[in-house]
This record gives structure tokens, sequence and C-alpha cells, in this order.
């Protein structure tokens, strides 16, 4: 509730007129609910004054129920998020929603959306003014509550699990592969969620390059090997090291 207070409390809804935010892109949709999807996923946030403020999150069959059951874990966010399953076969269903809502003034996230789906969007929600509005999600993600910051450096917590195990575990002979996968994996067991880009260990002459590509060559007495660990995913937060640095 208190990133949702902070997105509507941004000037650009009066200033521009906007009613409610469209919204797709992953990561916005991850600050949002405070959970990552696996599936596409459609959000629209609306002003408090605007359809009684509630959040409608559109969820395919797949991810339904899980979702239904991480909101409900919030009492207070539960109020005020109407979780509506997308029904299958029924590809207009969610143009069919929208149009009925009477939005005059939607704000869109222009530094995302392609120009085939924007032109899709003109063609087929009854919405007279679409409004860049990037700015809105991006000025409230600059800032971070104690609970981003907690996550932050949980996520920092579990680099240092990585960097460990790799100086812990190399031994010549072992393949780089070999020491990214020992690193993950202690990680995993820690509470990462995984990793959001390739783990990055280079031997040898691979070190030379800034982002090598782990490979399976074995480490060999006297390499010089560099790391970057590893940008790790903790409750939908990251944080990356690196070495030498």
């Amino acid at each position: 509730i208190e990133k949702l207070n902070k997105i509507r409390s941004h000037g650009a809804f009066s200033e521009k007129d906007i009613e409610a935010l469209f919204l797709i892109k992953p990561q916005n949709i991850t600050y949002v609910l405070g959970f990552k999807f696996v599936s596409d996923t459609f959000i629209i946030l609306p002003r408090e004054d605007v359809n009684g403020g509630m959040v409608m999150v559109f969820v395919n069959a797949l991810e339904f129920d899980q979702v239904k059951k991480i909101i409900e874990q919030d009492k207070e966010f539960s109020k005020i998020v109407n979780l509506i399953l997308i029904p299958g076969g029924k590809p207009k269903f969610i143009q069919k929603t929208v149009n009925k809502l009477g939005f005059a003034n939607v704000g869109f996230e222009e530094d995302f959306i392609s120009v085939k789906k924007y032109s899709e969007w003109k063609g087929k929600f009854t919405i007279p003014n679409f409004v860049g509005a990037s700015n809105i999600i991006l000025d409230a993600r600059l800032t971070k509550t104690q609970d981003e910051i907690e996550r932050m450096q949980k996520a920092a917590n579990l680099g240092d699990i990585g960097f460990k195990t790799i100086f812990e575990s190399i031994k010549e002979g072992m393949t780089e592969e070999e020491l990214a996968a020992e690193a993950e994996y202690e990680m995993r067991k820690a509470g990462s969620e995984g990793t959001s880009f390739d783990t990055i260990v280079a031997s040898g002459e691979n070190s030379a390059f800034p982002h090598a590509k782990t490979s399976d060559k074995k480490v060999e007495e006297g390499d010089v090997i560099s790391f970057f660990v590893f940008i790790i995913s903790f409750a939908s937060f990251s944080a990356s090291e690196n070495f030498p640095s």
C-alpha cells in the first residue's frame, strides 16, 4: 500500500488528468505487487477516486490460484486488489472489460510499449487519450521503502555467499561452469530466487573479457580468475558483486 500511495501521489496524475495507469512491464508489475509473474500480466492502477481505487490485476488460469493465495496473505492490500481470471477462449475479454470502465485519459509505459502494441491498444480500446506516464513509476521506484532496503541487503548477503563459495571451491581441474553451479546452488539453498543474469566465472585468458561467457574450460595452476557474482534475486530485488573489482 505504501508503494501504491507513492505512485498515486505523483503530480502527473493531476497535471495530465490521468485516470489510471496501464502496466504490462514485468519490472513495474513486480514493483506494484511485490512478487514476480511467469506469464504476461496486465494491471490497471487507477487514481484513488476512480473505480473505487481498486487495482485490477488480470491473470491467466496457470497462475491465478497461486497469485490469489499470495495477495490474500496481506489483508490490507487484498482489500484494494481485484484479481481477475482471464477466461480461456475469450480473446476479447480484457478489451470488453476495459471499455466498460469508460476511461478518457490513461497513462501507459511509453518507454516499454512497442509501436505495434500501442497501435493495437488504440484500435481495440475506446479510450480517446493515451498519455506517456513511465516517469510516474520510475519516480516512485527511485526512493526505497524500509522493506525494500531490507530486501536489497538480503540480496547482497546472498551475493556474499556465492562469492565465498567460489573462493572455497576453487580447485585445479574444476571447470568454470562447475564453479558457477556451486555458487548458484549455495545461494539457492540460502533463499535466492535465482539469478537475473548468467553467473560469470572466467579463468586464464578468458578472464581478460569483461563479460566473459562461463565455459567448460578447466582451471589451471596459475590462472587468474574473475567472477561476476551474479546479480542475485531475493524477493524480487537484486545485487551484484565482481572480482577483481
